[in-house]
């Protein structure tokens, strides 16, 4: 078991995790169930944030002394330290369980509501389109490993954390704390590293850093500015590029997909008939 896991999940027992797609980092781990799992009734604590979603018939669970009969595609949310367990066990469960560093998440807090003591009310709330987006993307990107792929998961995680801050039940206040972060020029430095760097490696803290925010804070002052996360403007630049090399010839598929930042010429292809509409050769011979 990596200690990374160990970290987030506390001490074992654990299920097979064979049985999960799986992305974890120091920071967040995301655990999707791929196939029916066996889980025993254990009664344990850690140290993380713990949101959990039931995708099979829903289980009566308790959180420290409180039971409830969790629905399908609805998440709760476990507090670090409260101890938690389904009430009895399961033979055959789907489920996905994000898992987030104690200080992380609270520092992240702090920047959205001016304080770190974030503590979530033991509630049902809805699985919804977004949450599941996200969550799609990060495993789609775990398993893909397509080049800056680390880069995506990270800014697809502070994503996650603030759609969970807007959906979840919490007791910090609602209304974020206003920093003056709009500095233009500072994103505008971002954007010019970006185009001129869209097919190397980076990570969302290294571009983050060169305009002195925080990851959260930058992912939020670039959607401000730009209208697009810095994944989505990042992706507008490769597609763009993609074109224009198209249309000027002399370069195969295969080439120009790795020109662009992309692992192989088939997630080159799905990405860009997702933006243009039509694949790159048919593109090509429209042009």
């Amino acid at each position: 078991m990596p200690e990374r896991y160990k970290h987030l999940l506390g001490d074992g027992p654990y299920p097979p995790m064979d049985n999960f797609d799986i992305f974890c980092s120091e920071k967040v781990g995301v655990f999707v169930c791929k196939e029916p799992t066996e889980i025993p009734v254990w009664s344990h604590a850690h140290s993380s944030y713990e949101f959990d979603v039931a995708f099979s018939a829903p289980p009566l669970f308790q959180v420290e002394k409180k039971q409830k009969n969790i629905e399908i595609h609805k998440m709760i949310a476990i507090n670090p330290d409260q101890e938690h367990k389904n009430v009895v066990p399961l033979s055959a469960a789907t489920f996905c369980a994000i898992q987030v560093d104690r200080l992380y998440l609270q520092e992240m807090a702090r920047q959205t509501y001016g304080k770190p003591g974030i503590c979530f009310d033991y509630e049902q709330f809805f699985y919804d389109y977004e949450l599941r987006a996200i969550m799609q993307s990060i495993i789609t990107e775990t398993n893909s490993k397509q080049l800056g792929y680390q880069f995506v998961i990270e800014s697809l995680c502070v994503q996650l954390i603030v759609e969970l801050f807007r959906k979840i039940k919490h007791n910090l206040p609602s209304s974020e704390n206003r920093r003056t972060y709009y500095e233009r020029d500072s994103i505008n430095r971002v954007i010019a590293f970006l185009q001129e760097n869209h097919n190397q490696e980076y990570s969302l803290d290294e571009v983050s850093r060169m305009a002195n925010f925080s990851p959260y804070y930058f992912i939020r002052i670039f959607k401000a500015q730009t209208g697009k996360t810095p994944y989505e403007f990042l992706m507008e630049i490769k597609i763009r590029e993609a074109c224009r090399l198209l249309k000027a010839g002399g370069k195969s598929i295969t080439e120009i997909a790795y020109l662009c930042g992309f692992g192989n010429s088939s997630h080159f292809s799905t990405v860009f008939k997702r933006k243009i509409g039509v694949s790159p050769l048919e593109y090509r011979k429209r042009s």
